[in-house]
């Protein structure tokens, strides 16, 4: 896992770690409570790193994953 603090938007750190869990953290929102602002805090394909940086992580964060979600009637194991 690579970890980076750099502030960006969430759809650029969809293109540059696509496939991964990413976490931020929350640096600003807008009136309807979307992240407007954020810092990277990690990425990973392993989601577990992902649940660490949180779990250890003081303030508002915020996770996804770049890839993309299957449809519904679809199943994946992770």
């Amino acid at each position: 896992m690579m970890q980076m603090m750099e502030v960006d938007t969430i759809e650029s750190y969809k293109q540059k770690y696509p496939d991964e869990w990413i976490i931020v953290e929350v640096l600003a929102r807008n009136d309807q409570g979307k992240v407007t602002d954020a810092e990277i805090l990690g990425h990973s394909k392993d989601k577990e790193n992902i649940d660490r940086i949180m779990m250890e992580h003081e303030g508002l964060t915020f996770t996804f994953f770049s890839g993309e979600i299957p449809q519904r009637g679809h199943a994946f194991a992770l």
